[in-house]
């Protein structure tokens, strides 16, 4: 009875899993969120290929994204984010000041 309960487990855990990565939308701009870092990576929303060209105009990533109750700092842009955006006519990323040393 023990490995059924196992088997169910992990399948629930990586189920739970896989619904908790997929990619959030703020203001339009897709992101995974790094709750212990207070990070986000901008990603896209589809997961093959008919789904990627999702940014069109003009993009304007932001230094910092507010979800939830957290404002994370965006520090990076996911492998293929702006993939196949045929409609994309610029990305615009801000500048970022140097962290002073302590």
């Amino acid at each position: 009875m023990k490995p059924k309960i196992f088997t169910l487990f992990t399948a629930l855990t990586l189920s739970a899993g896989v619904l908790f990565a997929s990619d959030t939308a703020v203001d339009g701009i897709y992101y995974k969120f790094d709750d212990a870092n207070l990070t986000a990576t901008v990603t896209y929303l589809g997961s093959y290929s008919d789904e990627y060209d999702e940014y069109t105009g003009d993009v304007v990533i932001p230094a910092t994204v507010t979800y939830g109750s957290n404002t994370y700092s965006v520090t990076s842009i996911g492998e293929l984010a702006f993939y196949g955006c045929s409609g994309l006519t610029s990305v615009n990323i801000p500048n970022r000041s140097p962290v002073a040393a302590a």
